[in-house]
């Protein structure tokens, strides 16, 4: 070995012990737990913040998403804002916990923060599950004038009928919506639901006899034509026709009856689960504090 590679071999290891124990290295070698709740907990208070702003801004989103259907949105929307501002407090409130080092309020607010998104979430299916339908089935007066103008006098009668079958589903829809809240009667908001969906099975029906007449004038354009033929073939159109109603009724039954069972098996492996826990729970209890 060289004699300068023999000094180097001698004096690394002070070398090392004075980098180790150099002033900047401090800050690398401090634990994790002694670090300022700042540094401890960045992650935490960066998604804390995060959600604050996007509560602040949930609104605003629904707003510029549904613009279409406003009008039944506006009285649900004002809740809405006053439910997501409410929880984005709360958001601030946990961030400054974090930064404060307090974990034990920390956890107390996500608690807190829990319970009301679960009130805020039942709000926003109301909003986007029923309030948007009610919008999308409701008839609009502008299609109404713009059509009935160019629509043949036999033809009126179905189209007025096909408007009130959707302005009866669109309020269906606007029930169901109002029977939907925080503590609402479960039994009730599905009664409200099944009703509305009920009331498009009738909208399908109606639009379709309302195409129906207006194909039929455009087909039969000179009424003083009529044969035993022609006869037969309108009574074959309109058993197929009546099939087709019966067949769309039978579907909405068919429907509900599936929304019923999906329901019951939720609720069947709810009780499973909870029926489990609480038997595992008893088996790893102490003997001693076992009734």
């Amino acid at each position: 070995m060289s004699p300068r590679r023999r000094r180097f071999s001698k004096l690394f290891p002070l070398l090392l012990m004075a980098a180790l124990f150099a002033p900047g290295s401090a800050r690398a070698a401090e634990k994790p737990e002694d670090a300022p709740p700042e540094i401890r907990y960045k992650n935490q208070i960066e998604e804390t913040t995060e959600m604050a702003r996007k509560l602040r801004d949930a609104t605003s989103t629904l707003e510029a998403d549904y613009s279409a259907f406003i009008a039944y949105l506006r009285p649900d929307l004002a809740r809405y804002r006053e439910l997501s501002d409410a929880q984005a407090l709360i958001w601030d409130k946990l961030t400054a916990a974090y930064r404060a080092g307090d974990i034990e309020e920390a956890r107390r607010l996500r608690a807190e923060i829990d319970k009301s998104e679960r009130i805020r979430t039942i709000w926003r299916l109301r909003i986007v599950d029923l309030r948007i339908k009610q919008g999308q089935t409701a008839p609009k007066e502008s299609n109404y004038l713009e059509e009935s103008r160019w629509l043949p006098p036999a033809v009126n009668s179905a189209f007025d009928a096909l408007v009130d079958a959707k302005r009866a589903a669109s309020e269906g829809w606007g029930r169901a919506a109002d029977a939907m809240y925080p503590g609402a009667d479960p039994a009730a908001m599905t009664a409200a639901k099944e009703e509305a969906y009920a009331l498009e099975a009738e909208r399908d029906i109606a639009q379709w006899r309302a195409d129906w007449a207006l194909q039929r004038e455009r087909m039969q354009t000179d009424k003083t034509i009529s044969t035993p033929e022609i006869t037969k073939a309108l009574e074959r159109i309109q058993e197929a026709r009546l099939k087709r109603e019966q067949l769309r009724r039978e579907e909405a039954q068919r429907d509900r009856r599936g929304r019923e069972i999906e329901s019951e098996l939720r609720a069947s492996e709810r009780a499973f689960r909870e029926a489990y826990e609480a038997a595992y729970a008893e088996k790893i209890r102490p003997k001693g504090s076992r009734r």
